[in-house]
């Protein structure tokens, strides 16, 4: 991994570039963080990932070219609880961009939902079918993001809002997957809302 914290409080990682490694950034039991403007490519997994935490902000990131290895479940940004821990809560991702083999900005249920959990206006375009996933969710906004497939792709890449309660999911772009011949005009348009090129 790139740049881990644990148990602490008002962690920042900004403008930074993490390349090859199995992940960039790690934000566990974090109270009061921001990930923002940095570059993940190539890695073997994850981009960031944020898990027991509260009061973080991950703005502006991107993630491309990932290089997940056999049996590797990749996501750009993963959100997630811990069992017999409060449930995580109060945490923004914003303006990311996840292009490639990769699931772009998830949220599962192991070890409970997420409160307050804000994914706005992100851009995905993946071969996987996790776009956005937020599982068991209580009063969070899922808004505003811009989803596609990859061409050739064996997956439609969606937004999945499983169980929870009180969520706002509103002004989201879905897109089905681009004919091969419109491959390279997809890509110069994703890369057009990338925010951090």
């Amino acid at each position: 991994s790139g740049i881990t914290f644990a148990g602490t409080t008002n962690a920042t990682v900004s403008n930074s570039v993490f390349h090859g490694l199995r992940s960039g950034i790690g934000f566990s039991a974090v109270n009061r963080g921001f990930a923002t403007k940095n570059k993940i490519y190539e890695a073997d997994s994850d981009g960031i990932d944020i898990a027991d935490s509260h009061f973080v902000k991950a703005t502006y990131n991107s993630c491309t070219n990932g290089n997940p290895g056999p049996g590797v479940h990749a996501d750009c940004i993963q959100l997630f609880s811990l069992a017999g821990h409060p449930i995580q809560s109060d945490i923004t991702i914003s303006n990311n961009t996840a292009i490639g083999p990769t699931q772009g900005f998830t949220s599962f249920a192991n070890g409970g939902g997420g409160l307050r959990l804000h994914i706005i206006n992100n851009v995905v375009a993946t071969s996987q079918p996790q776009g956005i996933a937020c599982y068991d969710c209580i009063d969070s906004d899922i808004s505003y993001n811009r989803v596609t497939t990859l061409p050739g792709s064996l997956y439609q890449t969606n937004i999945n809002v499983i169980g929870g309660s009180g969520n706002t999911v509103v002004g989201n772009f879905i897109g089905k997957t681009p004919a091969p011949a419109k491959a390279a005009a997809a890509l110069r348009n994703i890369s057009a809302f990338d925010p951090s090129a």
